[in-house]
C-alpha cells in the first residue's frame, strides 16, 4: 500500500481522488504515524423489508384483542382520569 503525507494530500486531492476511485487504497502518514487509510467505498447491500408486524399479529391474535389495544400507558391515564 502506498503512502502520502499531508502535503500531498493538500496539493493533489483531485489526484488521490481518482486513485482511490481507480481502486487504489493510500495510506496517509504524518510522520511515521499513520493518520487514516483512504480506500475506494464498498458497494452497500440494499436493505430487507421490514416484516408485516401487524399482519403477524392477526395470525397470531386473529380478531381478538392484541396485547398492544391495553398499552400501558393508556392504563395509567385511566387511572388518573380526567385532569385539565
Amino acid at each position: 500500500m502506498k503512502s502520502i503525507n499531508t502535503r500531498e494530500l493538500q496539493k493533489h486531492t483531485r489526484e488521490v481522488r481518482e486513485r482511490v476511485v481507480a481502486g487504489e487504497s493510500l495510506r496517509w502518514v504524518m510522520g511515521e504515524d499513520t493518520v487514516a487509510y483512504i480506500t475506494p467505498a464498498q458497494e452497500t447491500k440494499e436493505p430487507k423489508p421490514w416484516p408485516d408486524l401487524m399482519a403477524r399479529l392477526k395470525s397470531i391474535y386473529g380478531d381478538r384483542p392484541r396485547p398492544m389495544d391495553n398499552m400501558g400507558s393508556d392504563i395509567v391515564s385511566e387511572g388518573r382520569g380526567e385532569r385539565y
